[in-house]
C-alpha cells in the first residue's frame, strides 16, 4: 500500500474506501437500536482495516530496512582498502614480523592498547557502526569502524607510529617521511639501443 506502483495505488484506494464505507454505514446504523449488532460488527471491521492499513506501512518500513542493509552489505564486499589502510598496512607487517605474530593477535593487542590508552570501548564502536550501517556484527570488523571514525584512525596510527620507533624497526624522521615503496622508488634501469 505504501508503495509507488500502480498497484499500491489501488490497494490504497480500496482500503480507504472501505474503511469510509464502513464508517458511513456505521452512522446511519447508529440511529436505529435494532441493529447495535451490525452496527458494533461494522465498526470492529473499521477498526480491523485502520489496524492493517498501520500494520502494511510498518512491513513496508522494514522490508525498505532490509533492502538498504542488503545494499549496505553488497557495498562492503566491493569495497577497496582505503588509502589509510594501504599505508598503514606496511607498519602492520613490520610489527607481525617483530613480535612474530599473526594479524588477528596484532588486532586484538591494538584493540586493547586503545582501549586503555584512550579509554574508549572497541565492541560499542563496532556495535554502533553496525548499527549505523545494517550490518549484522559478523558482517564488519572492529577495526573497520575505528578506520570510519577519523579521530580513532590518527590515534591507532599514532599507536603503531610510536610502537616501530619504540622498538627500533624505524626512526622519527622515518616514520614522518614514511612512504609505501613504488617502482618510482628504484633505481633506473637503463635499456641498450
Amino acid at each position: 500500500m505504501t508503495g509507488n506502483i500502480e498497484q499500491h495505488e489501488q490497494a490504497r484506494k480500496y482500503f480507504i474506501a472501505c474503511e469510509q464505507g464502513l464508517k458511513v454505514a456505521a452512522q446511519k446504523l447508529q440511529n436505529k437500536p435494532d441493529m447495535n449488532p451490525l452496527t458494533e460488527a461494522i465498526t470492529s471491521m473499521s477498526q480491523a482495516i485502520t489496524t492493517l492499513t498501520t500494520n502494511m506501512a510498518s512491513i513496508q518500513q522494514d522490508i525498505h530496512d532490509l533492502k538498504q542493509s542488503q545494499r549496505n552489505r553488497y557495498l562492503l564486499e566491493k569495497r577497496y582498502p582505503s588509502a589509510w589502510y594501504k599505508k598503514i598496512s606496511p607498519k602492520y607487517k613490520m610489527l607481525m614480523e617483530y613480535f612474530d605474530c599473526d594479524r588477528k593477535e596484532l588486532y586484538s593487542s591494538i584493540y586493547k592498547e586503545l582501549e586503555d590508552t584512550y579509554n574508549v570501548d572497541i565492541n560499542q564502536i563496532h556495535e554502533d557502526y553496525c548499527y549505523e550501517n545494517h550490518l549484522l556484527k559478523d558482517e564488519c570488523f572492529p577495526m573497520d569502524a575505528i578506520e570510519h571514525d577519523t579521530k580513532l584512525r590518527d590515534a591507532l596510527t599514532l599507536l603503531i607510529d610510536n610502537s616501530l620507533v619504540k622498538y627500533g624497526l624505524k626512526t622519527e624522521e622515518e616514520i614522518k617521511n614514511f612512504k609505501r615503496e613504488t617502482l618510482f622508488d628504484r633505481k633506473p634501469v637503463k635499456k641498450e639501443k
